[in-house]
Protein backbone atom coordinates (compact mmCIF):
# COMPACT_ATOMS: atom_id res chain seq x y z
CA UNK A 1 0.00 0.00 0.00
CA UNK A 2 1.04 3.61 -0.54
CA UNK A 3 -0.37 7.22 0.65
CA UNK A 4 0.20 9.82 -1.50
CA UNK A 5 0.17 13.47 -0.46
CA UNK A 6 0.86 16.35 -2.52
CA UNK A 7 -0.55 19.65 -2.44
CA UNK A 8 -0.57 20.37 -6.40
CA UNK A 9 -3.41 17.97 -8.22
CA UNK A 10 -1.35 18.48 -11.49
CA UNK A 11 1.93 16.39 -9.49
CA UNK A 12 -0.26 14.08 -8.26
CA UNK A 13 -1.59 12.76 -11.16
CA UNK A 14 1.79 12.72 -13.41
CA UNK A 15 3.24 10.63 -10.10
CA UNK A 16 0.03 8.19 -10.58
CA UNK A 17 1.01 8.06 -14.33
CA UNK A 18 4.59 7.14 -13.97
CA UNK A 19 3.68 4.33 -11.54
CA UNK A 20 1.05 3.08 -14.15
CA UNK A 21 3.85 2.24 -16.59
CA UNK A 22 5.23 -0.21 -14.25
CA UNK A 23 2.39 -1.12 -11.74
CA UNK A 24 -1.16 -2.05 -11.22
CA UNK A 25 -2.61 0.48 -9.57
CA UNK A 26 -6.08 1.92 -8.30
CA UNK A 27 -7.08 5.13 -6.53
CA UNK A 28 -9.31 3.84 -2.79
CA UNK A 29 -11.59 5.82 -0.44
CA UNK A 30 -10.19 9.01 1.03
CA UNK A 31 -7.83 8.20 3.62
CA UNK A 32 -9.03 8.28 7.00
CA UNK A 33 -6.67 6.32 9.56
CA UNK A 34 -3.05 5.05 8.48
CA UNK A 35 -0.87 3.07 11.02
CA UNK A 36 -3.36 3.73 13.72
CA UNK A 37 -3.69 7.41 13.24
CA UNK A 38 -6.39 9.27 12.02
CA UNK A 39 -6.48 11.85 9.15
CA UNK A 40 -8.67 14.85 9.54
CA UNK A 41 -9.27 16.39 5.63
CA UNK A 42 -9.64 20.17 6.80
CA UNK A 43 -11.90 21.26 3.25
CA UNK A 44 -11.89 24.74 4.66
CA UNK A 45 -7.93 25.47 5.50
CA UNK A 46 -7.29 23.07 2.81
CA UNK A 47 -4.65 20.72 4.94
CA UNK A 48 -4.94 17.29 6.28
CA UNK A 49 -4.52 16.86 9.75
CA UNK A 50 -3.26 13.71 12.66
CA UNK A 51 -5.35 13.00 15.30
Amino acid sequence: DMLIAIQMRFDIDTLKSQLRRDFDIKDLEPIKNVLGINIYKDKKMHNLKML
